[in-house]
């Protein structure tokens, strides 16, 4: 639903006094509505899931309640490829529950028989709660398997939100495809290219030692597995203008600067701590193990490290060489570009070696971490095809990559005093001492009332809280971009904070409610004896005569 700000924060709707969007009054089931289509009839409810298939994982941690049960979704691979099995709680859906390639209903009367707690909870006042269903629907395609949705080298037809893959590729390399003929834990000697390019073999000649195959296990896709001292090699004429988009996962434990791959000109792409990065090439060694971990891009003597930290997750890193500049990318949003002043010109020289796992000079710099999947294009390629390959990555691996680059924001702003946001969360007289929630979850808990609407809505306190302080955290480190004026940043924190606030205030009026007309209600006296009060709200002071002069803007959404 929108915000009162447009343009990624950039501005607001109308330049008026206060603006409003309409969808600010929206309730919040209209987004599960929007993801899974709930359609109830008197009998059957079917759910029409319509995730974009860059999203290969998701998961509904909030229940959506059908009568005596609480319904948990799951949906697991590329929804574009059809549904292939659904279970309820584990179990096969059997008839009368039914699914197609685009739906699934399932039928209330063959549902499990609800517990008699969950049946008197669809009829109190003050009770809820209901017995919880994980729905999984699994889709014939997963993130780990290998479809030929792209073309290496020609194009290929893309599908249902799927980008295609840009054609003419030099080097096509995909993990999964040693899988045929490759034990797990085995060594790789070589990696036959998906388009018939020439083969990488293990070198010797520097003393490295082969990387090892790890085969795709407990949801963690197949990859070749770097352990910081393996390399592979391969002839493979590249110009001076390339573009090397991989997917991969930095396993953040070395602690020095990591070259994923590199050319004879010691052109390529690495991965550094930032205490390295701020003061490569004059910083001290070793360089701090746990700091954030950035790409840098690798050209002779020099090099640029981006933003965003890649370290200890699955990413899609790419780096394009132009006739004069380079640019870098994590999961589609730029880290250096040729605008920036940082930029440095890459000059003149083609190459006939290309290593993976190494810088290939004395310093050896190897990679420490897998290789999911890599391609090497001739050429410098133009924004929009280098995003879709990169999405296409992000598809196949189960990694985030934007619809657009504008979608990105920005490298970190201002950093934001994530203790002192939260601790004028729980000043009176918004909202009390956020641990009174707490300790009102915990006792009614005690009291066999955990499920409870007042207990709901305190954990749904609890949950904003917890969302503001991962959010927080994320923009001050960089995972999460910021918005593009540091006061929408400010803005989209302190809205988990208000919504935090406004929950404790409803909170507060139901269990007053229940302590003033639930006399007979021995569960309602109960939970109002839990609670302490907040204290009366303070009058609203204002010109009304300002009041009435003041302009209001509402704008739709």
């Amino acid at each position: 639903m929108d915000a009162p700000l447009t343009n990624f924060g950039e501005t607001v709707w109308a330049d008026e006094d206060i603006n409003l969007t309409i969808d600010m009054f929206g309730h919040g089931a209209a987004l599960i509505r929007g993801v899974f289509e709930y359609v109830f009839t008197a009998e059957d409810l079917t759910l029409i899931p319509h995730n974009p298939d860059n999203i290969t994982t998701l998961g509904q941690k909030f229940p959506v309640r059908w009568g005596a049960h609480r319904l948990f979704i799951r949906a697991n691979g590329f929804r574009g490829s059809g549904v292939k099995a659904v279970t309820i709680n584990g179990t096969a859906a059997a008839p009368p529950h039914a699914f197609n390639a685009t739906s699934v209903t399932l039928n209330y009367a063959a549902l499990p028989t609800p517990s008699r707690a969950a049946v008197a909870a669809t009829t109190d006042d003050v009770l809820t709660g209901g017995d919880a269903l994980v729905i999984v629907i699994e889709y014939n395609e997963g993130p780990t398997q290998s479809p030929e949705r792209g073309g290496g080298g020609g194009g290929g037809g893309g599908g249902d939100s799927v980008p295609t893959l840009p054609g003419g590729a030099a080097l096509w390399l995909r993990a999964d495809d040693l899988a045929a003929t490759t034990k797990g834990g085995a060594p790789v000697v070589k990696w036959p290219a998906a388009n018939g390019s020439t083969l990488f073999a293990a070198a010797a000649a520097d003393g490295s030692a082969a990387p090892t195959f790890a085969a795709a296990a407990g949801g963690v896709p197949a990859s070749v597995r770097f352990n910081g001292s393996e390399a592979l090699y391969g002839t493979l004429a590249l110009a001076p203008t390339k573009t090397v988009i991989a997917a991969i996962k930095d396993h953040g434990s070395d602690a020095i600067y990591c070259s994923v791959f590199s050319d004879d000109t010691d052109r390529g792409l690495a991965v550094m701590p930032t205490n390295c990065a701020q003061g490569w090439p004059t910083a001290p060694a070793p360089c701090k193990p746990n700091s954030t971990r950035v790409v840098a891009i690798d050209w002779v003597g020099a090099s640029d490290y981006g933003w965003q930290d890649v370290g200890n997750r699955r990413t899609v890193v790419a780096v394009a060489y132009g006739p004069s500049t380079a640019s870098s990318s994590v999961d589609g949003c730029p880290q250096r570009s040729p605008g920036d002043p940082s930029a440095r010109p890459v000059g003149a020289g083609s190459s006939t070696v290309f290593r993976l796992g190494t810088r290939g000079d004395g310093y050896g710099r190897f990679f420490n971490g897998d290789v999911h999947e890599m391609l090497v294009y001739n050429r410098t390629l133009p924004p929009a095809d280098l995003l879709a390959a990169q999405q296409y990555l992000a598809l196949r691996w189960g990694t985030p990559t934007p619809a657009n680059v504008t979608a990105c924001g920005r490298r970190p702003g201002p950093k934001l005093d994530c203790a002192a946001l939260r601790a004028d969360a729980g000043k009176a007289p918004s909202a009390p001492d956020l641990a009174a929630v707490a300790g009102f979850v915990q006792a009614a808990a005690a009291a066999g009332l955990a499920s409870s609407v007042p207990a709901e809505m305190a954990r749904v306190v609890l949950g904003f809280m917890r969302s503001f302080d991962a959010r927080c955290q994320q923009l001050n480190n960089g995972t999460l971009a910021q918005l593009r004026r540091p006061a929408a940043t400010l803005a989209s924190v302190n809205l988990l904070l208000t919504s935090a606030k406004s929950y404790v205030v409803g909170l507060n009026n139901v269990l007053g409610n229940y302590k003033a007309n639930y006399g007979g209600n021995q569960a309602a006296q109960k939970l109002a004896g839990l609670w302490k009060p907040l204290p009366p709200a303070a009058p609203a002071h204002g010109d009304p005569e300002d009041v009435r002069r003041r302009r209001y803007s509402v704008r739709g959404g």
